[in-house]
């Protein structure tokens, strides 16, 4: 991980923002405790008021009092008010490290600050956060592929399901069914009247399953997350949208395909049937 430790408290909120993620208010430095990424605080398993166990990288472990978890989505930071590092640690800080915005971001502009900096001798290595963002994007875009392939899947399997079950309600209702033609109710009435049952059981099934999936999201969420990388649970609403819509729409196409062999049920056969 990577401890910060800013000098001028003003200046630093103009480069990095502490903040907790659901709620989203600002974080202050504390000159009695520290502030954490919500990933390192998952993985330790720690919450505010927890204290956790820190080698400052001269051998000296010391305990520091949690303050704040902040939200951040790639590597591991800690960051300490210079007054409490002094305090537990028994040193000062040193200035070994210099954030630095440029007016023009752009691979070349990037390259030639890095290249006057590394002829530097104070200057050991140069950071691009850019990198880091798209490490980071490229690394969801690998995993879009998965989840379309998850969606069509889901999809299909959604189809398959509503059919057999349409199929499996017909075969068993062919006297009910012929009875109601005979009584007179025309093909639309006779279709409503089956089809009705298959829309209302697939919103029930939509809204169970939106429930069911908040949770399913938040455990494959959990469960791909590499180190020193997190990705949110945050659902959008569209989101929720689509996914009933989807299920809708294949309830519908169901019914369609279905269509043809409710009207060609034989009235007459299927009432000599037995039961």
């Amino acid at each position: 991980m990577t401890m910060i430790s800013p000098f001028d408290q003003e200046k630093f909120r103009d480069f990095t923002k502490l903040q907790e993620r659901v709620s989203g208010d600002n974080l202050a430095l504390s000159e009695t405790a520290i502030v954490i990424n919500e990933k390192l605080a998952k993985e330790l398993d720690v919450r505010i008021g927890d204290s956790i166990s820190v080698d400052n990288g001269d051998g000296a472990m010391k305990k520091l009092l949690i303050s704040g978890i902040t939200e951040n989505y790639v590597f591991h930071y800690i960051y300490i008010h210079p007054s409490y590092y002094e305090e537990i640690y028994r040193l000062k800080p040193e200035n070994n490290a210099l954030f630095i915005r440029l007016n023009e971001v752009s691979p070349d502009a990037e390259s030639a600050l890095g290249k006057k900096l590394i002829e530097m001798e104070q200057v050991a290595s140069v950071l691009y956060y850019s990198d880091a963002a798209e490490k980071f994007e490229d690394s969801v875009v690998s995993l879009n592929a998965i989840v379309y392939a998850i969606i069509i899947c889901a999809a299909l399997l959604a189809f398959v399901v509503l059919y057999n079950l349409t199929n499996i309600n017909l075969s068993e209702r062919l006297r009910e069914i012929a009875t109601i033609k005979v009584l007179g109710f025309y093909k639309r009435e006779v279709s409503a009247y089956v089809y009705r049952e298959n829309m209302i059981l697939t919103f029930i099934g939509a809204a169970i399953g939106l429930v069911i999936g908040v949770g399913l999201h938040r455990a494959i969420m959990q469960s791909i997350e590499q180190d020193g990388v997190m990705f949110g649970n945050y659902i959008s609403g569209t989101s929720f949208l689509y996914s009933f819509l989807i299920t809708v729409v294949f309830g519908i196409l169901v019914n369609i395909f279905m269509y043809r062999k409710l009207t060609n049920i034989k009235m007459v056969e299927s009432l000599k049937s037995i039961e």
